[in-house]
């Protein structure tokens, strides 16, 4: 659940919106790991939704394309309305073309299809969103910890099978933006 207002009033805030227990727990459980710094949610339901984003605004939300009260589309355009600023990811079991296109069309940034979700690329889109809100601030550590952590699996993998050749995942090939300074 996500934390008092004032006390999260400079905490990057999640917002996982899915009618499934169990896939909302493992997201934010990974997440949490991930971003221990962040103030993670749940919410069962479109309108739990809407009711926390009224307490305490998130910077992103998570939703299912299929709420057990509506749909993420909908509630993605409610969110968007209201709050503009707000990142939406939205998720669906199935990746279609009708899906991603309507997912654009209701303000969402994202759509990710849940059968091909990683979290390598969850993690990345949460770090794009949390470096274009706070861009003073270098990126967090996720993504170079689990730099570190492939590194180290390349070099077990290689030591045990000295023709292996690692090929570099995005995350490593990609430039950082060094923050400027002030003058």
């Amino acid at each position: 659940m996500m934390t008092d207002p004032a006390l999260s009033a400079t905490l990057f805030r999640i917002l996982i919106v899915d009618g499934h227990d169990d896939f909302r727990r493992s997201v934010r459980d990974a997440l949490a790991e991930a971003f221990p710094f962040m103030d993670i949610g749940e919410a069962g339901d479109g309108q739990q939704a809407l009711d926390l984003i009224s307490a305490v605004v998130p910077d992103v939300v998570l939703a299912e394309i299929r709420l057990p009260d509506g749909n993420g589309l909908r509630l993605s355009e409610r969110i968007k309305s209201a709050w503009p600023r707000i990142v939406i990811v939205i998720m669906a079991g199935e990746d279609l073309e009708e899906y991603r296109t309507a997912a654009h069309g209701s303000g969402a940034k994202h759509f990710v299809p849940k059968t091909s979700l990683s979290m390598h690329d969850l993690s990345a889109l949460i770090e794009a969103a949390f470096s274009a809100k706070y861009p003073h601030v270098r990126a967090p550590l996720t993504l170079r910890k689990l730099d570190a952590k492939l590194d180290a699996e390349d070099t077990a993998a290689s030591n045990d099978n000295p023709g292996f050749q690692p090929q570099p995942p995005a995350s490593r090939s990609r430039k950082r933006r060094r923050p400027k300074p002030r003058t």
